[in-house]
């Protein structure tokens, strides 16, 4: 076998590859990667992709498509951490969502975004408006985001939620997604009733419910609790009737939750066009980041070879070239949907 003829290859590959990405004689110390104009152009395209698509899915609410799938994904995503806690799962109350969807249309309409409105009417006045005569009650709120999954993580990060949404006392709730015209601009609200009914109403339940306890428990004197999330300019804040303490121990963790709903969901598919519909307008978004990240680091690297190669002779274009390169794609890798959001908007609370 003739090892020559291989060595001969190996070297002619080699030596491709010193031409396109080290600095030295044959390419006159400039490697041919960064003086591609197809390169830079090829950079400027990426950043311009990555901006019109993060505006893309910035306008495309999910809840538009995927609203009832959305309230499953909340009510499963509670219900796995109550039944890790050995609490009664909540069944979902048609009543309640009712009356969730009355709130939200009413903080939409008069643009305020709190438990009690301008005009004094408090969360129980949703409960009573449709009949729903509880014993025990409470509301979370939230609004802004697109994602059901942001919404249980900013509940569950909030020790005032999540021992709401975890009360031993509660074994209804009822959703409510509604996107609209809030301050201005659009954005959607989320409003989440849990309760407990004096009497059982089986025809409005759609899912087994617990007895009720004999004891009567009014709620009065309800103080709301006002946390502020730094990273994300988040106001959170809740109402709620008597709480439990939470054993801490046993609780979930917010990724566990989330990914214990995620496989849930994979097996509980009803749809196939809808997903296939949902996977291209936001899936890309993950691809599309991995990509410019990559990018980004392997022109660095190609880059800072080009100067630490020969340091003493430079092509100062060729380095003022690849800093350019690099600075757009460190742009490209910064901006996202949340870095928009948190510039261009205020409308993403939790309460």
């Amino acid at each position: 076998m003739d090892y020559s003829l291989d060595e001969d290859i190996f070297d002619k590959i080699v030596y491709q590859i010193k031409l396109l990405f080290v600095p030295f004689l044959d390419n006159n110390y400039s490697p041919k990667f960064l003086q591609s104009s197809l390169l830079f152009y090829f950079v400027i395209f990426i950043l311009v992709v990555k901006i019109l698509f993060v505006s893309f899915s910035l306008n495309i609410p999910k809840n538009i498509f995927f609203a009832d799938v959305s309230k499953l994904d909340l009510l499963e995503l509670i219900n796995g951490q109550r039944t890790a806690l050995g609490f009664n799962a909540l069944g979902q109350n048609t009543k309640l969502d009712q009356a969730a969807m009355l709130k939200a249309q009413d903080m939409i309409n008069y643009g305020y975004f709190a438990h009690q409105s301008p005009n004094g009417i408090t969360p129980w006045f949703w409960f009573k408006k449709i009949g729903y005569n509880y014993k025990y009650a409470g509301e979370n709120l939230a609004i802004g985001f697109t994602e059901s999954v942001d919404v249980y993580t900013a509940w569950f990060n909030s020790e005032s939620h999540k021992e709401n949404f975890l009360n031993a006392n509660y074994n209804e709730v009822g959703t409510a997604v509604l996107t609209g015209n809030f301050d201005g601009s659009q954005a959607t609200v989320v409003v989440q009733l849990f309760g407990k009914q004096k009497v059982q109403i089986n025809n409005a339940v759609n899912s087994p419910i617990v007895s009720t306890v004999i004891s009567e428990t009014i709620i009065q004197n309800i103080k709301p609790v006002a946390i502020l999330n730094d990273g994300a300019n988040m106001a959170i804040e809740t109402e709620s009737g008597k709480t439990v303490e939470i054993p801490k121990k046993q609780v979930l963790s917010a990724q566990d939750s989330i990914l214990s709903i995620k496989e849930s969901s994979e097996n509980t598919k009803r749809n196939f066009y809808a997903e296939f519909f949902n996977v291209v307008i936001y899936g890309y978004e993950e691809l599309l980041q991995k990509f410019v990240y990559w990018l980004f680091i392997f022109i660095s690297i190609v880059s800072i070879l080009n100067i630490v190669v020969n340091y003493n002779i430079q092509n100062r274009q060729l380095v003022l070239k690849s800093f350019v390169m690099v600075l757009l794609l460190c742009f490209a890798t910064y901006v996202d949907k949340e870095v928009i959001v948190q510039y261009l908007s205020n409308n993403y609370f939790i309460n």
